[in-house]
């Protein structure tokens, strides 16, 4: 015996529809959130290599009888 098409079991348009506008919504909040993560990542990178730099400045000053390289082109 076939169900009338009223009972069967699924979801509406409007229902689809209010879930599609809460997802949008979240989106709209989490992507600035995210791109700021992304920056400050970017950030911590940069703060990383130059950490590695200045140590690399202080080992050849350290070796090189206190004297700081010329210049980094040589």
């Amino acid at each position: 015996m076939k169900k009338p098409f009223f009972l069967s079991r699924g979801f509406t348009l409007i229902e689809l529809m209010i879930v599609v506008a809460i997802l949008s919504i979240l989106a709209l909040i989490a992507i600035p959130k995210f791109s700021e993560l992304i920056l400050k990542s970017k950030e911590a990178g940069t703060k990383g290599h130059l950490a590695s730099v200045r140590s690399g400045i202080l080992l050849y000053y350290m070796e090189n009888e206190q004297v700081y390289p010329d210049s980094y082109y040589d």
